[in-house]
């Protein structure tokens, strides 16, 4: 495949006639902008590399294990230390504005980096899920998650999925479909009765989307984090990748309900 010039025009889709060397010239183009960087103390921990992808030609391409597995190994080969311990995540769609992110092909790839100042350490597997600002209201008060019981947390409307054309599901965090209150029961709407999961893994809690819970074709879900130059927005816009959470943020479900995540590490 040729790309030509990686860091400037991108190709007709009629170019990418290998998919081997097309992955290749990418994570290439990747590895040298990454070289270029200089990593040091005080760059804090780079605990996540985010991929993302608007163009659909390359979707296909390295929206997958395999180019991911690549990236890493070339990393390691590459000798690039700051990254190697990096969580590497592919996601569809342009970085918002907020977001600190270079381009490595024009319209079509980005990557950004998510830093961690502090070294992270292992939450204990216990959390709670609140109603944040008003924005919505839940079954109960509050969610106290306990990972000895279970390890995933279905989140939706309802505490069970009320449409009967989808899969029976039961969620351990509720948003209320019963709400009295007319503004709030509007706010609750926007929520799917299968909307989002907490996952525990590796002693990190983890947020995934449904294929009702990501855009286009279901509601949005995203994670707003406050951060030394103010909120980020990370939004979820599959429902394969994973956002791997901290205390303090908040879960924003079909842009109008927000949850504050507590967890104590």
């Amino acid at each position: 495949m040729k790309i030509g010039n990686l860091f400037g025009r991108k190709p007709d889709a009629s170019q990418i006639d290998n998919a081997v060397d097309a992955k290749k010239s990418i994570i290439n183009a990747l590895l040298s902008r990454f070289k270029q960087l200089r990593f040091n103390e005080g760059t804090g921990n780079i605990r996540q590399v985010t991929i993302w992808v608007a163009d659909p030609v390359y979707i296909r391409l390295i929206k997958n294990d395999e180019f991911v597995t690549g990236l890493h190994t070339e990393i390691e080969n590459h000798l690039i230390t700051a990254l190697t311990k990096a969580e590497i995540i592919v996601r569809m769609g342009k970085p918002s504005s907020k977001i600190q992110s270079s381009c490595i092909l024009e319209d079509a790839i980005w990557f950004s980096f998510l830093i961690e100042e502090d070294v992270k350490k292992k939450m204990n597997g216990k959390a709670r899920v609140s109603v944040a600002g008003g924005r919505g209201s839940m079954m109960k008060k509050s969610y106290d998650l306990c990972v000895t019981e279970r390890m995933v947390f279905h989140i939706g409307r309802g505490e069970f999925e009320s449409n009967k054309e989808r899969p029976f599901r039961e969620n351990q965090i509720a948003i209320n479909d019963q709400e009295k209150d007319k503004t709030i029961r509007e706010l609750n709407y926007h929520v799917s009765g299968t909307h989002a999961d907490l996952i525990y893994d590796n002693d990190a809690f983890y947020l995934k989307a449904t294929p009702y819970g990501c855009r286009p074709d279901g509601s949005k879900t995203a994670v707003i984090r406050e951060g030394t130059n103010g909120s980020e927005e990370f939004e979820l816009r599959d429902s394969e990748s994973r956002f791997r959470l901290r205390d303090g943020d908040k879960i924003e479900l079909g842009g109008a309900v927000m949850l504050l995540f507590e967890c104590k590490e």
